[in-house]
């Protein structure tokens, strides 16, 4: 009963860790940090905010959070449709051609790091906690709305804040659906897969120019 009181507190102390974790670690890490650094090599925020978690999550004996297959591979069926808009934007990096191999492959890593990191502590450490408390769709609503802004710390991490609004706008919109997958499935692993693909192809398929809007200045 104590632990089911405190776990919503405790979830949001951990996310608001993770959220400095990710955001300010590789500002100590590096000299420059910045959105060019997602096309040369892997964040070390990011690998940091995964060890973090299970960390925590081993601490706590939090073992409710979806890290289990999906009871039913019929539940994957809802992977159809943002499945589709990964194959759009895989498409049509092929029409405007990738970047070269190190830089896609420092985003492909970036991605599926981001993807694990993200839907296991909001679909995960998050929304458990606070559903301890709340109803479900107070907990989706607040846990995704918490996802959201927590992008706007990617200011730092990428030395845009215009950008980082942007990409708060849209998580809000991608959280509702990464929710709908971790509740459908009743696992993380879905989620985080496609979590990956979808950061994967948007990132490398704008890769050029996002490239050349920070050398101009423009973000």
């Amino acid at each position: 009963m104590l632990e089911r009181r405190y776990r919503a507190v405790k979830a949001l102390l951990v996310f608001v860790a993770w959220l400095l974790i990710t955001s300010l670690f590789g500002k100590f890490w590096k000299s420059d940090p910045g959105l060019q650094s997602l096309f040369e090599f892997v964040e070390p925020g990011y690998v940091a905010a995964i060890v973090f978690l299970m960390a925590t999550i081993a601490l706590f004996r939090w073992h409710d959070l979806g890290l289990n297959p999906p009871p039913s591979t019929r539940s994957l069926l809802l992977l159809w449709f943002p499945g589709l808009y990964v194959l759009v934007f895989l498409a049509a990096l092929v029409v405007v051609g990738p970047p070269g191999p190190a830089a896609l492959g420092a985003i492909l890593g970036n991605a599926f790091l981001a993807g694990i990191s993200e839907e296991l502590a909001c679909r995960g450490v998050l929304y458990q906690g606070l559903r301890s408390r709340l109803s479900v769709w107070p907990a989706i609503l607040l846990s995704t709305a918490l996802f959201a802004a927590g992008h706007l710390v990617n200011g730092f991490v990428f030395g845009s804040f215009t950008l980082a609004a942007v990409q708060a706008l849209a998580a809000f919109m991608t959280g509702i659906a990464f929710m709908a997958i971790r509740i459908r499935t009743g696992s993380l692993y879905p989620g985080m897969v496609l979590h990956g693909l979808w950061d994967f192809s948007l990132l490398a398929v704008t890769s050029r120019a996002l490239d050349a809007a920070l050398k101009d200045g423009g973000l």
